[in-house]
C-alpha cells in the first residue's frame, strides 16, 4: 500500500495507466507504464493498492505530479564563456549565443519559463510545474553547448563541477 498526500479541492481520476489530477490551481496528467489496481481516497490522502509492487519510477513520478500542483520546481542554469549569452525575448522564447557563427533560437515548450535573476550575471533560472519535463529543457539546453573540458566555457547546471584536462605541454 502506498499514500500520498493530497491537497484540499481536488477531483481525480485514474484509468488503467492513466492518472488526472484537477486542482483550483491547475490540472495535471500523467502516463504510467503499470496499471493502478485499486485505489481509495480517505481524508485528503490517496491510498493506492496494487497487487505486484510499484516500482520506484511509478512512486517517484506520482510524488512529482502532486507536487507539482502545489509548487513549482526550477532549474538553475550556468553560462561560462566569453560573449556567451542568453536573450530572454518573452520567458517563453530564447536567443542564444553560444559562440557559433550564428544565433540559435529556442522555443521554451507550454508550463515552462526562464527568468534571469539580475544579481548574477550569467546564472538562469528555468521553472516549471512538470519535474520531468523541467529536466529535460535543462538537457536540451546544455547539449547545444556542452561544457568543453579544457576551458570549461558553455552551459552547464548552476553547482555542476567541471573537472578541466590539462594542456599541452611544451618541450622548452
Amino acid at each position: 500500500m502506498y499514500l500520498f498526500k493530497l491537497q484540499k479541492n481536488f477531483d481525480i481520476k485514474i484509468e488503467k495507466n492513466w492518472m488526472l489530477l484537477k486542482t483550483n490551481s491547475g490540472t495535471k496528467m500523467g502516463k504510467f507504464k503499470d496499471p493502478f489496481t485499486l485505489f481509495t481516497i480517505k481524508n485528503d490522502k490517496l491510498y493506492i493498492l496494487n497487487k505486484k509492487r510499484l516500482n520506484l519510477n511509478i512512486i517517484y513520478g506520482l510524488k512529482n505530479l502532486l507536487n507539482g500542483l502545489n509548487k513549482q520546481f526550477s532549474v538553475k542554469l550556468n553560462i561560462v564563456g566569453l560573449g556567451y549569452k542568453i536573450n530572454l525575448i518573452d520567458p517563453k522564447t530564447l536567443v542564444l549565443h553560444l559562440g557559433y557563427s550564428h544565433t540559435i533560437k529556442y522555443e521554451l515548450p507550454h508550463g515552462i519559463i526562464m527568468k534571469h535573476p539580475k544579481e548574477r550575471v550569467s546564472t538562469y533560472l528555468l521553472i516549471g510545474d512538470e519535474y520531468n519535463k523541467l529536466k529535460q529543457v535543462a538537457l536540451n539546453l546544455i547539449n547545444l553547448k556542452k561544457p568543453e573540458p579544457y576551458k570549461g566555457k558553455g552551459i552547464r547546471y548552476f553547482n555542476q563541477i567541471i573537472k578541466l584536462k590539462e594542456g599541452k605541454k611544451s618541450n622548452n
